[in-house]
């Protein structure tokens, strides 16, 4: 068992390094494939399915789209209150 964490450590590492050298070079397109076979690597390795990825990030887009809400609605609330900064005076 070692043996095999050490190769997947190793298969990580090596992936992480063409990742970051793809996108020194400015292959972006070419670095994001690598990230999703990095995250593909990762998935199998912790036994993670395309269907619990899913649901992750489905809670947290909606997490995150719940706080926008309530930052927007904040927002609003305090534009409306808030006092006029200058007074015409004739």
């Amino acid at each position: 068992m070692a043996n095999s964490e050490e190769r997947s450590q190793s298969i990580l590492a090596t992936l992480e390094q063409c990742r970051l050298a793809l996108t020194r070079s400015g292959d972006h397109e070419t670095a994001h494939f690598v990230s999703v076979a990095i995250l593909q690597h990762r998935m199998n390795r912790y036994g993670v399915s395309d269907l619990e990825l899913r649901e992750l990030c489905d809670a947290m887009m909606a997490d995150q789209e719940a706080a926008e809400a309530a930052r927007n609605s904040a927002a609003q609330r305090y534009r409306r209150r808030r006092p006029p900064l200058l007074r015409v005076v004739k």
